[in-house]
């Protein structure tokens, strides 16, 4: 197998060389796109030559030509099929540039085999509402990754698509105080696991997904009408945290893009202003924070009221202090005063200070966020 890989490695390359020796009069690829693609191409030979991809990759490998992208989905994501398999997966994509290259193809395989391994796991720990995960598949044309993950064996039938938080949000009506609750629980406790493995993750309203479920269409908690399926959040189904497509090893030497590719508005200031900035534990809380403050108000922070001009326009620095001067005083009427407490503790950099170390932080979280909202019932 390594020897028919490698040999279409070597026509690969043989054809890139051909790009810039003008063999391609129509349309030809830009310089960046020619240099990312013999950058991979160089590694990728390298790799093999001495011996092949990692076990963590070359187990969950998928060859391109067994993928089928059924529908895109917001963000760098896609439902789709894989040969052999009779249920639909979620692709998240990864994708690389010349930038990515610069900062050396070993991390960004590394991370890719990190994400393959780490979401293989069978079972999943307890609280931890995350996808498996089935492989992953190299794009080399279009220079991205697709990771495969499953949907949930529950999810039926399975060709209703997910419902991301987001949606969910601007669709139906604020639903009940304690899903509300329940909601937010189950969140801070997956990324608090999240982060116990030892990751980052970049959450957001985006990228918690609801998937269909046989009890739940049985008590009519799935609708159908014109536009679709909708699946009812007051039905209490399990929110999944995707986007793994920006999560990371929380390690000094784990490979990080900066801010590229994300949803700012979620940022915090500091990782927003500073590209090359190493992302941290805090700078997730702070994320946590917003999605908790949508749960509360029960809308997207882009349509909060707020501001009368696109919140995109605004920096980050101006969003943290409306959000938290603004938007929090308003969850007190709402969800009470332990809830309104844990978001501002998150968008109040109390996570982020001066010295605080990443293991301090968790732990502060832990008990000052996900404990505290464990208090909270209607």
């Amino acid at each position: 197998m390594l020897a028919s890989l490698e040999a279409g490695i070597d026509q690969l390359f043989d054809n890139s060389l051909g790009m810039q020796s003008g063999d391609i009069s129509h349309n030809p690829p830009s310089w960046e796109t020619q240099a990312v693609l013999l950058t991979t191409l160089r590694y990728m030979k390298k790799r093999f030559k001495q011996g092949g991809p990692s076990d963590a990759l070359s187990q969950r490998a998928i060859s391109l030509d067994q993928v089928r992208i059924l529908q895109p989905l917001a963000g760098k994501a896609s439902i789709a099929s894989v040969d052999g398999y009779d249920r639909p997966v979620l692709c998240e994509w990864i994708n690389y540039d010349l930038h990515t290259m610069d900062l050396g193809p070993a991390s960004m395989f590394a991370r890719v085999g990190a994400i393959v391994h780490n979401f293989a796991m069978e079972p999943p720990p307890a609280d931890f509402n995350v996808l498996h995960c089935r492989g992953y598949f190299h794009d080399l044309a279009e220079a991205r990754f697709g990771m495969l993950f499953d949907y949930p064996l529950s999810a039926q039938p399975a060709n209703i698509p997910p419902v991301a938080l987001r949606d969910m949000m601007k669709q139906q009506p604020r639903p009940s105080l304690e899903c509300l609750f329940c909601l937010a629980q189950s969140l801070v406790k997956s990324l608090h696991c999240f982060h116990r493995a030892n990751w980052l993750h970049n959450i957001s309203s985006h990228n918690v997904l609801f998937f269909s479920d046989t009890q739940e269409v049985a008590a009519g908690n799935i609708s159908h009408d014109e536009h679709g399926s909708s699946i009812n959040v007051s039905g209490y189904p399990t929110p999944y945290l995707v986007g793994f497509n920006h999560s990371r090893p929380s390690d000094s030497t784990a490979f990080t893009r900066g801010p590229l590719g994300l949803d700012k508005s979620y940022m915090h200031p500091e990782y927003a202003k500073l590209p090359e900035l190493r992302f941290r534990r805090g700078y997730d809380y702070y994320s946590v924070g917003l999605l908790l403050l949508e749960i509360g108000l029960w809308k997207p922070i882009s349509q909060s009221g707020l501001f009368e001009a696109d919140i995109e326009s605004f920096v980050p620095s101006v969003l943290q202090a409306v959000w938290r001067d603004e938007a929090v005083p308003l969850l007190g009427p709402l969800m009470g005063a332990i809830y309104k407490r844990s978001v501002l503790l998150c968008l109040n950099d109390h996570f982020t200070g001066s010295g605080m170390s990443d293991y301090v932080a968790m732990e502060r979280f832990g008990k000052e966020v996900v404990g505290e909202l464990n208090r909270c019932c209607a």
